[in-house]
């Protein structure tokens, strides 16, 4: 049983990886071919362990590429670009953002002097970035976490399971104040499968998020135009009654000036003769003149 441990690891992250390969280019999301990246560093920081590249010269071109060193940093690098997207460090965590810019920065670091020749110089700065990498990944989503952002509480755990399992290791198989057992050589690589797999929900968590207030944001829009169009037939309504009531103003004013013309032209036939009294008068004055 113990022989197909490492296939197994391998074969969890080969199948993570790929899976969201192909979610990355079928959405574009850069959050994936970040989780890709790391995933990858995983899977070879696996191979390298259980020995697969023991056979190259450590001098040569190719032991350099496939070295521990280089495996390192790009789980790291992956690991934290990861993490900066997912959790938007520069909005909800700047200066947490910044120190792990700065540390992936430095493992990129360990690479080029690994590749001068600076081995234990290199080694000594890898396990520093390391230790302070976990406490700083930690920390930042801790801090997220607190801001409300409710996808920190999956890479909070995740980071928190891969610093237990990498500090187990470290204790039993590098410091040996721990017992060893058949199971102890694979502390780290069960925190880093329960890293990969608790981020990989993270990010499920956060795009799910994403949908969520999407979905709300064009919901408001929809009311907002449902309420614009409520407004637009009340004030329209309120127009029609306006008008209709002052054309009905005007109609009745109309009509009072009429009344009044009629009346005056009434009182005007009351009080002077007609026109054939005034005929007949002209005529007998014109006779007796």
């Amino acid at each position: 049983m113990e022989k197909y441990i490492p296939g197994l690891f391998i074969g969890m992250t080969a199948v993570m990886g790929l899976y969201n390969l192909f979610l990355f280019i079928s959405t574009r999301d850069r959050n994936y071919i970040y989780y890709v990246l790391y995933i990858f560093g995983a899977g070879l920081i696996f191979l390298s362990n259980d020995g697969a590249f023991d056979d190259l010269p450590e001098k040569s071109f190719w032991g350099f590429v496939l070295g521990g060193t280089l495996f390192d940093a790009l789980f790291f690098f992956g690991l934290v670009l990861f993490t900066q997207s997912s959790l938007e460090t520069s909005r909800n965590a700047p200066v947490w953002h910044k120190i792990l810019h700065l540390l992936n920065a430095l493992s990129l670091l360990t690479v080029i002097m690994g590749w001068l020749g600076m081995d234990t110089i290199a080694d000594n700065l890898e396990i520093c970035i390391g230790v302070t990498g976990f406490v700083a990944l930690t920390v930042t989503s801790l801090v997220c976490l607190r801001k409300g952002f409710r996808p920190a509480r999956f890479f909070l755990l995740a980071h928190i399971f891969l610093s237990t399992g990498t500090i187990l290791f470290i204790l039993t198989h590098v410091a040996s104040v721990l017992p060893q057992n058949s199971f102890s050589f694979y502390y780290m690589k069960t925190g880093m499968m329960l890293e990969v797999i608790l981020s990989s929900v993270g990010l499920a968590d956060r795009i799910n998020l994403l949908k969520a207030e999407n979905v709300s944001s064009q919901q408001k829009i929809i009311d907002q135009l449902t309420e614009n169009e409520k407004l637009k037939d009340k004030v329209n309504r309120e127009l029609e009654e306006k008008v209709a009531e002052r054309t009905m103003e005007l109609l009745e004013k109309n009509n009072s000036i009429l009344d009044s013309l009629h009346y005056a032209r009434n009182i005007q036939k009351a009080l002077l003769p007609n026109e054939k009294y005034i005929s007949r008068n002209l005529d007998r004055l014109n006779k007796k003149l």
